[in-house]
């Protein structure tokens, strides 16, 4: 999966799926980013603003914006591995205001975004059919109620990820395709293709980090050792 790069200062709005499934604890707003759950609607909010993009990057169909992938992929890595399972679904609907100076910590500002991407949902009927939320008609939210997130972990995540990374994001982004793909049993395989990919982003970022320590040429051997190394039981887990 790549990332949309923007080539322009803003917020975005955007639809989250009811096939997905949320963390009953989802809500939260902050300056320049916020989910927010209504009883008709769910949305991701995000400021974005431009940032490099890699020379050979090209996408015709990626939606996703870095900043987009830094909150999503947040959410998904701060959940307790023991706790229920959630799918973050977000599709291509979306509201998008160039003011970039909206404080999105703040509850009448939130409102407006919303009821503007409920507008625009009510002229874009055809593309939201199968992802319809309950305001046009469509099917509830699921929320696992026994998903339990970390919100103190959500935000170190989140304060670590380098939007302008490439592989970084790449790599994120590719984890949070697996659980849409995951909500169609159709395509299964493919989710798990996307799991591969999110593996060796992961893996090129630790010999990234190897070659920067001083080893030339470390292998993926050396790379494993040292994910291993990093657990909390000093050993790797299934």
């Amino acid at each position: 999966m790549q990332s949309y790069h923007p080539n322009e200062s803003g917020v975005c709005v955007r639809l989250l799926s009811p096939l997905g499934c949320y963390p009953e604890r989802l809500a939260f707003a902050r300056p320049d980013s916020a989910i927010v759950v209504a009883d008709d609607l769910v949305a991701l909010v995000t400021k974005f603003s431009p940032i490099p993009c890699p020379e050979d990057f090209f996408t015709e169909v990626e939606f996703l914006s870095a900043f987009e992938v830094r909150v999503l992929a947040s959410l998904l890595i701060s959940r307790e591995p023991e706790s229920g399972g959630i799918k973050l679904y977000p599709v291509a609907s979306e509201y998008k205001d160039c003011n970039y100076s909206l404080d999105l910590s703040n509850e009448t500002v939130l409102q407006h975004l919303l009821d503007s991407l409920r507008h625009r949902l009510s002229k874009d009927s055809v593309r939201t059919m199968i992802h319809c939320p309950p305001c046009g008609g469509g099917r509830p939210y699921e929320f696992n109620q026994y998903a339990n997130m970390r919100r103190e972990r959500h935000d170190e995540i989140s304060r670590s990820i380098d939007v302008s990374d490439h592989l970084v994001i790449r790599g994120l982004g590719a984890l949070i395709k697996a659980g849409m793909l995951a909500c169609h049993q159709e395509y299964l395989e493919q989710a798990c293709m996307c799991l591969w990919i999110a593996l060796e982003a992961s893996l090129a970022l630790t010999q990234r980090k190897l070659r920067a320590q001083g080893n030339p040429n470390p292998s993926p051997k050396d790379g494993i050792t040292v994910w291993s190394a990093s657990r909390p039981s000093g050993k790797a887990t299934n």
